[in-house]
């Protein structure tokens, strides 16, 4: 099983006690973080911005956590799809 380089440092990798629970938390841990990390929002953002620019309860796939919001998210988090495209709009 591989694990991603950034696991480490990774909020929503240590959000289990909070997450546990749902079993979707296990299948986005099992595909992103032991998988294809290619595929993570989060470790795009990171390697592309740093690990400040990834918001703490941004899912792999760029939702926030379940029961929580965007709103203190910073605008290159806001926009990942465009940023992380190199697109300019």
């Amino acid at each position: 099983m591989k694990i991603c380089s950034k696991e480490e440092k990774c909020a929503f990798a240590h959000c289990e006690k909070r997450y546990k629970v749902l079993s979707s938390m296990i299948l986005y841990k099992t595909k992103y973080c032991e998988g294809e990390s290619n595929e993570c929002i989060r470790f795009k953002l990171a390697e592309k911005f740093g690990n400040v620019q990834v918001p703490s309860n941004m899912m792999p796939n760029g939702l926030p956590l379940p029961g929580t919001h965007r709103r203190d998210w910073s605008e290159v988090a806001l926009k990942y799809p465009r940023y992380l495209e190199n697109r300019d709009y």
